[in-house]
């Protein structure tokens, strides 16, 4: 449409250019006003291009500014959906952290009791809890296989004898190790000997010459005087 517009004044233009010479004086004034509307208009025209122009540049220049916001602001919502991931993850570990931190309270308590006896009563305790679940686990076992033996003796009894001997030589060496290491545990605490003195050589002595001289005769022993007798 604009450059329609323009290609009809540029032939109003010259036509009326190649008329000039055949008008009146009048005449050729009214022309040239309406050559000089022509060019006004033709000036008109290009300033108004050029502003369309320049608006299209900062339609663009907004567009491409609008783009690169909303790029900031989905790159911003990324950021904080991550962030809030995070945050929500700790929170979770906390939660979590803490039903075990409670979970684990009373045990604390009770380890740390009676200035650190506690800790042997509730070892023992956990020690009981799983051998009475073991001694269970094995008595149902054990009545299990005497009803499968019941009810299938040819088949199940060679099959449990011959398992039951293996686990009984099984329990034999295991007691055979555990003597042995008692025995070397014993021989560790066992008072050791007092060490023996070392040997001495015999010292020669020499020997005195026997006494030749004669020993001197007894004295005679004195009797006690018998008093007179009385008159």
């Amino acid at each position: 449409m604009k450059l329609r517009l323009t290609v009809y004044l540029l032939a109003a233009y010259f036509a009326v250019g190649q008329f000039a010479f055949a008008l009146t004086p009048s005449e050729r004034d009214t022309l040239k006003q309406v050559q000089a509307y022509v060019r006004q208009g033709q000036v008109e025209y290009n300033a108004a291009m050029e502003s369309a122009a320049e608006a299209d540049q900062r339609a663009a220049d907004a567009y491409a500014q609008a783009s690169l916001a909303k790029q900031h602001a989905d790159d911003t919502d990324k950021a904080v959906g991550v962030v809030k991931k995070q945050i929500d993850d700790a929170h979770n570990r906390e939660v979590a952290l803490k039903k075990d931190n409670d979970k684990m309270k009373p045990v604390y308590d009770q380890v740390n009791s009676k200035w650190g006896l506690g800790a042997f009563a509730y070892g023992f305790k956990v020690l009981s809890r799983h051998l009475l679940i073991m001694a269970a686990v094995i008595i149902v076992l054990i009545i299990g296989c005497v009803i499968a033996a019941a009810i299938f003796p040819e088949v199940l009894v060679p099959i449990f004898a011959g398992i039951f001997h293996v686990i009984g030589i099984v329990f034999h060496i295991i007691g055979y190790f555990v003597d042995k290491g008692l025995r070397a545990i014993a021989m560790l605490f066992r008072k050791s000997p007092p060490p023996t003195p070392p040997l001495s050589m015999p010292t020669t002595q020499a020997v005195p010459p026997p006494n030749t001289t004669p020993a001197p005769a007894p004295a005679p022993a004195t009797q006690p005087a018998t008093p007179p007798p009385a008159a």
